[in-house]
């Protein structure tokens, strides 16, 4: 009895390294899967998410209110001007431009 399990060890130690490697590789391996199930349910989750807060309608909706916005800077006379600030401007904090050369006679 005593021999066998002698000659069980030896065999063991002498298969140690493979078996650490396998042990190794498993480990990786199902550390990799839980990564790209983790990642997975959090593109889904967002996705979801995405959905229910409304991005569908709200994308149209934000860009809708942009586009409103920014053609109101317009100008209607069909001048190429608008409301953008050339250098030199500053805003205030009624969003008006001061200290802009725009409509000057200089």
């Amino acid at each position: 009895m005593s021999q066998e399990k002698v000659d069980k060890y030896k065999s063991e130690k002498a298969d140690r390294r493979k078996s650490l490697k396998k042990e190794k590789r498993k480990k990786t391996v199902i550390y990799a899967c839980c990564a790209v199930v983790l990642l997975a349910v959090a593109a889904f989750g967002g996705y979801q998410f995405g959905n229910t807060a409304g991005y569908e309608r709200g994308y149209t909706e934000a860009f809708n209110f942009a586009t409103s916005i920014y053609q109101s800077t317009l100008p209607t006379d069909g001048t190429a001007t608008g409301g953008a600030i050339t250098s030199g401007g500053a805003v205030t904090s009624g969003g008006a431009v001061s200290g802009s050369s725009e409509g000057t006679n200089e």
